[in-house]
């Protein structure tokens, strides 16, 4: 067994086929096929299912996967601590995140990591909340943002507090003058994220008991503040998006208050890697000395 077919079977369980993969890998399709091939004859079993119109890992090829991941990034981890023995700083470090941070903190810490560590490559995957979960567990990234806590056994690093706001047209006034409250937010139309991006909005409806006229669902966070000018209802919604909109909204506290907590996580059985280890500190340090740190 070669290091080259763990990278190969990692890839098309990745694609959930094998010509995407051999396109990724730069490799002819009949090169991947042969590769696995060989491999499952090492092994004993099939690692995937295969038909006309896609493939499927078998349950043993999915466990088998775990042990191949863990075996690419402890032998990533390997060559950039080699490299920082050396002397010659390099590497690479995936991060994933959701659409607030890659679009309000991203662009900085990237930028400024860069002028400190020009020989690492940084790369950054965005998704909703569970995507980012998922990817920390299989070593897809190796640092994620993520609301805490994740109820999952892996290492969390608290970052920031992000108050939820409520963004409301500009002709709206609460009953109040001055707050939201939960009976203000039952009485008119809501806007609320769809699934894997409404978490923090959820937590706040259930934990308060709200019944909700929820009217739309949508992905994007700009959608949402979108919505809401056009006068179509309110929305609960992190301050961090709130901060540099110029779109005619007006925000307004939560009555009860309510704050999502942001914060890293990254694997607990796996070692960060030199590169992701200085990322990992630089994103703390950047959240302290911008005054956002809890």
């Amino acid at each position: 067994m070669s290091l080259q077919q763990y990278e190969i079977f990692d890839e098309i369980a990745r694609q959930n086929n094998f010509a995407r993969a051999a396109e990724q890998l730069n490799m002819s399709p009949s090169a991947v096929s042969h590769s696995i091939a060989a491999l499952e004859r090492e092994l004993g079993f099939p690692l995937f299912f295969r038909s006309r119109t896609r493939v499927q890992l078998t349950k043993e090829g999915a466990s088998m996967l775990e042990y191949v991941r863990d075996i690419l990034q402890r032998e990533r981890a390997m060559r950039q601590h080699a490299a920082k023995i050396k002397g010659l700083e390099g590497g690479s470090v995936t991060i994933g995140t959701f659409s607030s941070v890659c679009l309000y903190w991203i662009p900085d810490i990237v930028s400024s990591f860069r002028q400190i560590h020009p020989n690492i490559t940084v790369n950054i995957l965005q998704g909703d909340y569970s995507d980012v979960l998922g990817w920390v567990r299989d070593g897809t990234v190796d640092i994620g943002f993520e609301t805490l806590p994740t109820g999952e056994k892996l290492n969390e690093t608290p970052l920031h507090k992000d108050r939820l706001l409520c963004a409301a047209p500009a002709d709206y006034v609460p009953a109040n003058g001055k707050t939201v409250t939960t009976s203000d937010m039952e009485s008119v139309p809501f806007i609320i994220q769809r699934s894997g991006y409404e978490e923090d909005t959820m937590k706040f409806i259930r934990k308060h008991g709200l019944k909700i006229n929820a009217q739309h669902r949508v992905d994007d966070d700009g959608a949402i503040i979108a919505f809401v000018e056009k006068g179509l209802g309110i929305s609960l919604v992190p301050e961090l998006i709130l901060k540099n909109t110029s779109a005619n909204v007006k925000t307004y506290p939560t009555e009860p208050e309510e704050n999502r907590l942001i914060g890293l996580i990254t694997q607990t059985k796996v070692d960060l890697s030199p590169a992701a280890q200085a990322m990992h500190e630089f994103i703390v340090e950047f959240i302290k000395e911008r005054g956002l740190y809890i």
